[in-house]
């Protein structure tokens, strides 16, 4: 049997080799046509080796020369039309219609085969059928024409299957015989088949489709004998070399859909069975070899190899015949099927399987469903089954997409995955079973273990055996060889041969081969060349002499690439390409379009011009060459500064069939050469030895001016001058119209101008200019600045410099900084005034302006020193003040006249040590007078009463601003003092405007003159000495009656006559009885008046009653639109009723009962409504944000008009626990509900109201509130309105009040809200944290609490404000009268009740009436009390030296006042240095304090463990539980972040989110109590236990990012961080950041030795100055807070207690009962707690109800620590030191800085001192200053 020629390149032990190509000749391509002319005649035409293209005029002239030729041959062709072969408009047509009209590419051609082509002559005339393209004559030579691989085998085939074709349709039980006898005449063939037709019923049908196998039943015979009994031939052969192990065989079935009408049936179908035989590899030899080798022995003729055999043979219906065999193609020919292929495969075993899938061959077996060809030789290649089973295991193409292919293996369904997976693995198999590659050389190996490189070598073993010497079929091959590949030996190596030298044979190794002791892990190959050891066998490797060798070396460098030639203008001239580098350019020069370049050979000579275009000088590679432009400026040459310019890369080209051209496109880049300099053009050839060329041009500047430049470094920018100065010299340049610098042709007069955004601020007229040497720099110099116009530039003075040629063609402007002088006068806006100045007021406005020489306003920070007589500033800031950004020093409202009345006062400013300000002033006089009438006599031992004390003016009248008022720091009282009488001095009387009554003064018991002063307490000049002569009575028996004074008002001298005596007390008992019965008498006058007033309120409450229920019932005709209002409210009200046993919904259910007309009392008169009910929004974003900011509790809160109706609300029992029988538990049970934990309840009366003004006449009455505003003076930007104002009162409430007569906006919503901010966006909000003092939300979800607490996430609150969908403006104005007129009448109703209701108390109720009031204003003034926080403003400091020139010549006084200069600066340089010294002193010792600490702590360290208190608990179990407690927040920021150091430990605190973090609130403190950690625990609530608190708040903006539309980022942030534990963060949390706290740390003092650093707070006092019953402490000071958090936790050194729990719990007040807690409502202002649950929010919002116990509770504290004292301590200053420490650093920094500073003015200072004695006139001036300032400088450096 004969076979195809196929081989493919052994993937075994490999060699490497260094390539050497041959140039090869003989390499033919022959490109054949059939060429259809326009007169109807075809001709043949074969082109040899032709050029890549050919233009269409020389290939139309091989047409015509071969037609002429023909026509010569073949007189017929005469007889056709003439062909206009001179038209000159020819072009040719392929098959697919594609014109060639220009050039013919034969690249578009595949060699060796015929390609059709129709020329056209431009005729236009087409024929349609063309004579002589096929011959059909039958003729001997048709043979011929027959396809090559038609032979008589195939003829004989093509019989036999005729045969085939009859027996197959044998019933079962026939016998299917095809025998053929072979004679000498003849051959004849006999089949036991019927005959056949078109029938279905004869049709071909494989009986074995349906099971997916092939069966091949049919018996062969020739001259009677069986061919598969004959041994030998291709069959047995193959067999014979197979490994006879197992076969790889599947099934296919294919299945199409066909045409109904075509067939009776629906689908067509067919069968293929594949078997795989694995042929080894057997002692280094290819089993496939062995098969060609036996073959060929036997006979037969073989043209197969190795690589193009065919690995495929199909079979139609199992006949015995030669096969079919098969090569696929694709992008080039393979003899293989796709699925066998694994040249694309990838991986470790990759490698292994592309050489072993050589090595299988496959056998097809088909069924009657594949069509064969006409020759019966193959399968009809056209049909789709055929095409699918060529494509088989590629993706399906389009003609594919129709047939349904499925794969069985061993009768099971498979999938092509585990198709391909299991062949693989067979594969595998069968080379590890049966291949026997070669295995050792001929020397001792190498060992290579597991290399790194197996890819690149193509090597699977894990070991590799490294040889150098290697022995094939008797011949010898060694490392170094010289050897010659001829082309198409193996891969790699395809067109021409190749020269190389062995370096080592690679073998793979096998088990056993190595230890791991032994071997090596790499092998580098470089760019060596891998090539099959069966490249050696194939014969078509050989060695290589020297000579053969050296002549290849020698002809490869003759034509190798040796240097880059540029063409001149006159050969791009012949190549039709526009450009030439020129050598020299100026200016503004166009570059050329294009530059050509060329590579020249190694011999080439130059001299030849003829040869510069010759195609053999120049090189023809397909390597890629690169143009680099780079610029060198004429000024930098000597520092070999390039600019890169350009840069590209090219292809070669061809142009006038020369290639090799590299055309570089340059103008598209460079459009002309501008810049003056060198352009250097270098070009390189890319993976290439070749030379580098460099080109220059040198370009040349323009004569044009274009401009004037400065000639500075930008680092020196912007310039600095001083007012009186010399501006420094400047240099300026001329430059041409592109930029190039050019020289000036003369001096410009020029003008200088200091101006500022085109306003010329003032101009300079002395200067001098001068021009240098080389023309090229105009020098100007002995520029004078004096000005007075600097305060139009300030506060930054920046300006710009414009000098410019008189005609202003030319200018340049230069950046500068133009400051003020030093102080010289001070000016006092306004003046102050004598009358203004009153002891101890304060000076309201007052400003010191500060001028230099020159009437500017001096810069700021300018430092001075104010020194005051009578005067005291109360800033703190001292009376080192810095200027401010206006020139000025503000005293306003901080300047207290300290001096008294009629005294001196003066204020005086210094600078630089010198006074340049000072104002002598006097206060205004006051004089103390007395206004009673003091007797002449008066009895000794009696007193003078009433007496009346004034302070007048200078004019005599009094003076009522004299008003004693502590609160407001006004103190003026008046105190007695006498030498003869014992009187008690620290009793002091007030002074009411002007006025003080003194009720008494004794007198002494004996007589003579009597002497008292009186005197101002505060001010001793308002004192008088008052003399009183006292008389003794001449009786002393009677001395025990004395004088009754029985109204205090009456003086009754001791007479002499004991009658008289007798009788003046007789009269004064009458006059007291007759007094006390006037007083009954009025007493019973005003019950009876009281009396009468209350039946008459009664009657009166009867008729407002009526009128208000009229006026109700007549409003609801004029509310058309009211009830969409109501409709919302309507549903506010459903949702709150629907939230079950709350007192909200109680509440509500109660407000639909209870009718106004009712007559009878009801628990709920006083109540008002609900929070949520009371108010009304615009917008539903404002809506849910007010409403997640105020809370549920707060939106729920029952509102009451009193305290007696708040406390109605709920009763307690004895034990203090909740009555739930009475009240509005009772309420509750009567309609069949139960009220469970806690509901706040604000009373309206305790409310404190806002004070201002309101917004003109607004029904709303909304506050009269101004815009917030920045530093800057300017509003925030996205500022909306305060929420106070943003939310309409209902309009049943609009005209509720109180019973002082305030509204519910200015009392209850004002209390809500406060002055909160409303901002559009978050960005907003946080921009404008400087303003915010009250909080801040935005419509987007941000909330920044008035506490400084920062609420991120985002929240979904469930009860929300009414949505206003209908305005209150449309609502009828005599339907708001009416309401007004409503609430008005109650309002008069209520105080007309409450007014005359007093009347009828006694005079005991009375006065509990005005201590309570009393206690309500001391209350109210608690409240108002506050601390004042006053705002410094930090000046930057510099030292300003005034440096004075009075002209160009050099006087003394300039030079001293420079030489004073510089020995200044250099004071302060060593100032600085022993501060830094001073510091570094200071840390050093810092360092060796926590040295000694840490040695101390070491020494003392308690060995015991803590003492535990209870053995069963721990204090870590405490804490452990608090950690549970949150991590069951799992979804909370809380739980994450706990979480998260559960269980990372201490490495979390590491994570830059979170290193910020100190801990959540629930876990930084714990009490000693479990009552006390619940009652704390639900006071703060859940969301506040759960907070996060940051020292910083650059770690709050750590925990949240938002994008650009304000939405939060859920990758970033803690959002991200839950995310990447599995948990999504859902809801809102709160962030606190200490540094941030709104009302600061607390300010006050600490309890001394307490190691917890309890706050020292006052207890509180009731009005009566005792202390509350009950009072048990403040919650800040009961709770524990860690040792580490007592100290330095804040960036300001404060701990948690004063700065967080102050924060959270101010001063929060811990009682025993409730009882005990309501007594004391007097003095609580910050809310209260009670151990049997009472809790009070704020003043006047109460929490009624159970307790709710809250899931998240401090931890206990069970702990006892045996730390000692001293212990505690150490750890306590380690921790203080560390701190201190850190502000040192800072310092230390800061300090160096102003070293730095001082220093470079000291140098800049010497450099204009040197400058200053340069420019001086006289030389022996110079040379005698010059001395001194060596002498001066020497000193000074000497100070240094």
């Amino acid at each position: 049997m004969e076979m195809e020629p196929a081989m493919f390149s052994q993937r075994g032990p490999k060699r490497r080799a260094s390539e050497i190509e041959d140039d090869g000749y003989g390499n033919e391509k022959v490109f054949r046509f059939k060429i259809l002319l326009p007169n109807g005649i075809s001709i043949g035409l074969n082109v040899r080796d032709p050029p890549p293209k050919l233009p269409v005029d020389e290939f139309v002239s091989m047409v015509k020369g071969e037609y002429y030729r023909l026509e010569q041959q073949y007189g017929f062709l005469k007889q056709k039309r003439r062909i206009n072969w001179k038209g000159g408009r020819f072009f040719f047509e392929d098959a697919n219609d594609v014109k060639f009209a220009n050039i013919v590419k034969f690249d578009s051609f595949k060699p060796h085969k015929c390609h059709i082509l129709r020329l056209n002559d431009g005729s236009g005339e087409v024929a349609e059928t063309y004579e002589n393209m096929w011959d059909l004559t039958p003729h001997t030579d048709l043979l011929k024409e027959l396809p090559e691989e038609y032979t008589f085998e195939t003829a004989l085939a093509d019989l036999i299957d005729n045969s085939l074709q009859a027996v197959w349709s044998n019933n079962e039980g026939d016998r299917r015989l095809i025998r053929v006898d072979v004679v000498d005449e003849r051959i004849s063939i006999f089949d036991t088949g019927p005959g056949m037709d078109g029938s279905d019923e004869n049709s071909i049908c494989d009986e074995a489709s349906n099971s997916g196998k092939t069966l091949t039943p049919i018996v062969f015979q020739v001259n009677n004998v069986d061919l598969a009994e004959i041994e030998g031939g291709e069959v047995a052969v193959t067999n014979l070399n197979s490994c006879n192990g197992p076969n790889f065989v599947f099934e296919l079935r294919f299945k199409i859909k066909q045409d109904s009408t075509a067939s009776s049936q629906a689908y067509q179908e067919a069968n293929a069975c594949l078997k795989c035989v694995y042929f080894p590899v057997v002692e280094g030899k290819e089993r496939i070899e062995n098969i060609l080798e036996k073959l060929e022995a036997d006979g037969y003729q073989i043209t197969e190899n190795f690589e193009n055999f065919s690995r495929v043979s199909v079979r139609r219906l199992g006949r015995l015949l030669p096969d079919a065999r098969w090569i696929y193609f694709s992008t080039v020919p393979q003899p293989w099927l796709p699925f066998m292929d694994f040249a694309n495969k990838k991986g470790d075993k990759a490698d292994l399987l592309k050489r072993c899938c050589r090595r299988v061959k496959c056998f097809i077996e088909t069924d009657a469903g594949f069509n064969p060809t006409p020759s019966k030789t193959d399968l009809a290649h056209h049909n789709s089954f055929t095409t699918a089973l060529r494509n088989f295991g590629n993706k399906l193409s389009e003609n594919e997409k129709g047939i349904h292919v499925k794969v069985y293996r061993d009768g099971k369904l498979s999938t092509p995955l585990h198709l391909e997976k299991a062949y693989q693995d067979w594969i595998l198999r069968m080379h590890d079973r049966y291949d026997e590659e070669i295995d050792h050389g001929e020397d001792q190996p190498v060992l290579v273990v597991s290399p790194a490189n197996k890819k690149s070598i193509r090597i699977s073993s894990d070991v590799i055996r490294v040889h150098k010497i290697l022995n094939r079929k008797g011949v010898t091959w060694k490392s170094g060889q010289r050897i010659k590949l001829l082309r198409g030996a193996c891969a790699g190596v395809h067109k021409n041969n190749v020269y190389a030298t062995i370096e080592y044979f690679l073998l793979g190794g096998i088990e056993g081969d190595y230890s791991e002791e032994d071997g090596e892990t790499s092998l580098n190959i470089r760019d060596s060349l891998s090539v099959p050891v069966s490249v050696v066998d194939s014969g078509k490797c050989l060695a290589v002499e020297s000579v053969e060798w050296d002549c290849q070396l020698e002809k490869r460098r003759q034509k190798a690439p040796a240097t880059i030639d540029l063409l001149s203008e006159t050969l791009c001239r012949e190549l039709d390409v526009d450009g030439a580098l020129p050598v020299k350019a100026k200016a503004g020069q166009v570059a050329p379009k294009e530059i050509v370049a060329v590579v020249r050979p190694a011999n080439y000579a130059s001299s030849t011009a003829s040869a510069n275009l010759d195609q053999k000088y120049i090189f023809k590679s397909n390597l890629e060459m690169t143009m680099e432009v780079n610029f060198n400026n004429e000024a930098d040459n000597v520092h070999n500064k390039k600019k890169h310019i350009y840069s590209i890369r090219v292809k070669p080209s061809s142009r006038k069939d020369i290639q090799g051209l590299y055309v570089f496109p340059l103008r598209c880049k460079l459009k002309q050469f501008e810049r003056a300099g060198v352009y250097a053009f270098t070009f390189s050839l890319i993976e290439s030895s070749c030379k580098t060329l460099v080109r220059r041009v040198q370009v040349k500047a323009s004569s044009k001016i274009g401009k004037w430049r400065l000639l500075s470094d930008d680092k020196s920018l912007p310039y600095n001058a001083r007012v009186g100065s010399t501006f420094q010299p400047l240099s300026i340049a001329c430059y041409d119209i592109y930029d190039n610098r050019i020289p000036f042709t003369s001096t410009p007069e020029v003008r200088f101008r200091i101006q500022t955004n085109d306003v010329v601020v003032f101009k300079v007229e002395r200067l001098k200019t001068y021009l240098s040497e080389s023309k090229l720099t105009l020098e100007i110099k002995d520029v004078v600045i004096a000005s007075c116009e600097l305060d139009k530039i300030r506060p930054t003075y920046e300006a710009s410099v414009l000098i410019c040629t008189q005609d202003g063609m030319l200018s340049v402007s230069i950046p500068c900084r133009v400051t003020p002088g030093c102080i010289q006068h001070v000016k006092a806006q306004p003046p102050i005034l004598e009358s203004q100045l009153l002891p101890g007021c304060m000076v309201k406005e007052l400003k010191l302006e500060m001028f230099d020489e020159y009437d500017n306003h001096v810069r700021k920070g300018s430092e001075v020193l104010l020194n005051m007589e009578g005067l005291h500033i109360q800033d703190q800031l001292g009376l080192m003040r810095k200027v401010d950004d206006h020139g000025c020093i503000d005293l306003s409202g901080v300047l207290k006249v300290t001096a008294g009345y009629g005294k001196n006062v003066s204020i005086s400013v210094s600078s630089d040590n010198r006074v340049v300000y000072e104002q002598q002033f006097q206060t205004e006089k006051r004089e103390l007078r007395i206004v009673s009438k003091v007797p002449e006599f008066v009895t000794a031992g009696t007193q003078l009463e009433n007496m009346v004390f004034e302070v007048v003016n200078s004019k005599g009248v009094v003076d009522d601003t004299i008003h004693n008022e502590e609160n407001n720091g006004q103190s003026h009282m008046l105190t007695i003092k006498a030498e003869l009488l014992n009187m008690d001095e620290t009793i002091r009387y007030t002074f009411k405007h002007g006025r003080c009554t003194v009720p008494s003064i004794p007198l002494p018991q004996r007589g003579g003159v009597f002497s008292f002063q009186a005197g101002h307490s505060r001010h001793p000049e308002l004192s008088l000495s008052v003399e009183v002569s006292a008389i003794e009575t001449s009786n002393p028996e009677y001395d025990e009656i004395q004088s009754p004074c029985s109204d205090g008002k009456v003086l009754l001298l001791q007479d002499s006559s004991p009658f008289k005596n007798v009788k003046n007390l007789m009269v004064s008992i009458v006059n007291d009885e007759k007094r006390l019965e006037d007083e009954i008498r009025t007493i019973g006058e005003r019950i009876a008046g009281c009396e009468r007033n209350l039946k008459m309120l009664n009657e009166e409450k009867v008729k407002t009653e009526k009128v208000i229920q009229d006026m109700q019932a007549s409003i609801e005709s004029y509310l058309p639109k009211l009830p969409i209002v109501l409709s919302n409210k309507e549903e506010v009200m459903k949702q709150i009723e629907s939230m079950g046993n709350s007192a909200a919904a109680l509440v509500c259910h109660i407000f639909r009962e209870v009718q106004l007309h009712e007559q009878h009392r009801h628990l709920m008169d006083d109540i008002v409504g609900l929070v949520a009910l009371l108010g009304r929004v615009h917008s539903t974003e404002l809506s849910r944000i007010l409403s997640e900011y105020l809370g549920e509790d707060q939106m729920l809160a029952v509102i009451s008009s009193s305290f007696a109706a708040a406390v109605a609300l709920e009763k307690y029992e004895q034990n203090g626990e909740v009555d739930r029988g009475n009240a509005l538990y009772a309420e509750a049970a009567a309609r069949g509900k139960s009220l469970n934990g806690r509901f706040l309840v604000i009373c309206l009366e305790d409310m404190r109201p806002f004070i201002g003004d309101f917004e003109g006449n607004d029904p709303q009455r909304k506050l009269a509130l101004e815009d917030p505003k920045l530093p800057d003076g300017t509003v925030p930007k996205g500022f909306m309105g305060y929420a106070v104002n943003m939310v309409d009162m209902d309009v049943d409430h609009l005209y509720t009040r109180t019973s002082a007569g305030h509204g519910l906006r200015e009392t209850l919503f004002y209390h809500l809200f406060g002055e909160l901010h409303v901002y559009q966006t978050r960005e907003d909000m946080m921009s404008a944290r400087a303003c915010i003092s009250h909080g801040a939300v935005s419509l987007d979800g941000g909330i920044l609490k008035e506490n400084g607490v920062v609420y991120l996430g985002f929240g979904d609150p469930k009860i929300c404000f009414p949505v206003e969908t209908n305005s209150m403006m449309v609502m009828n104005p005599k339907s708001m009268e009416l309401m007004r007129q409503i609430e008005e009448v109650k309002s008069e109703l209520q105080l007309s009740i409450h007014t005359k209701s007093l009347s009828i108390k006694d005079s005991s109720a009375l006065m509990q009436v005005d201590q309570k009031e009393t206690s309500v204003v001391v209350k109210d003034e608690m409240q108002n009390g506050g601390f004042s926080q006053a705002e410094s403003i930090i000046y930057h400091s510099k030292v300003v030296n005034k440096i004075y020139d009075g002209g160009p010549l050099i006087t003394c006084f300039a030079v001293h006042k420079l030489q004073d200069d510089l020995q200044t600066i250099g004071m302060k340089i060593k100032q600085h240095e022993e501060n830094i010294k001073f510091l570094n002193s200071k840390r050093a010792k810092l360092d060796d304090e926590i040295v000694d600490l840490k040695v101390f702590l070491n020494s003392h360290h308690p060995s015991s463990t803590p003492k535990i208190e209870n053995e069963a608990h721990s204090d870590l179990q405490s804490e452990e539980e608090t950690t549970e407690q949150i991590l069951r927040h799992e979804k909370s920021a809380a739980g994450i972040i706990c979480q998260l150091k559960t269980r990372h430990g201490s490495q979390a605190s590491h994570l830059t989110l979170i290193k910020d973090v100190l801990g959540i609130v629930a876990t930084l403190a714990k009490v000693d109590d479990d009552n006390l950690s619940r009652l704390f625990s639900e006071y703060l609530g859940a969301e506040t236990m759960l907070a996060i608190v940051c020292k910083t708040y650059e770690g709050v903006k750590a925990l949240e990012v938002y994008d650009r539309e304000g939405f939060i980022n859920k990758n970033s942030g803690l959002h991200g961080l839950g995310a990447s534990i599995g948990k999504t963060l859902e809801g809102r949390f709160i962030v606190i950041c200490l540094d941030n706290l709104r009302h600061g740390p607390y300010a006050g003092e600490f309890i001394s030795d307490d190691p917890q650093r309890r706050l020292d707070l006052h207890k509180p006092r009731l009005p009566n100055g005792e202390h509350p019953p009950g009072f048990l402490g403040f919650a800040v000071n009961m709770i524990t807070v860690d040792n580490s958090y007592l100290f330095c936790v804040s960036s300001s050194g404060h701990g948690l207690r004063e700065t967080l729990f102050y924060n959270l719990f101010s001063r929060l007040q811990v009682y025993k009962t409730r009882a005990d807690m309501v007594s004391a409502l007097p003095c609580i202002s910050d809310g209260a707690l009670s151990l049997d649950g009472g809790m009070i929010r704020t003043t006047g919002v109460f929490s009624l109800g159970n307790r709710e116990d809250v899931d998240v509770r401090f931890p206990k504290q069970l702990v006892t620590s045996s730390l000692p004292e001293s212990y505690i301590e150490s750890e306590k200053q380690i921790k203080e030191i560390k701190w201190k420490k850190e502000k040192l650093l800072e310092d230390i920094k800061r300090e160096q800085a102003l070293w730095d500073n001082a220093k470079f003015s000291f140098n800049k200072k010497k450099e204009e001192f040197l400058k200053f004695l340069a420019e001086s006139s006289s030389y022996a001036s110079q040379v005698q200053l010059r001395h001194k300032a060596s002498l001066v400088l020497t000193m000074l450096m000497g100070l240094l």
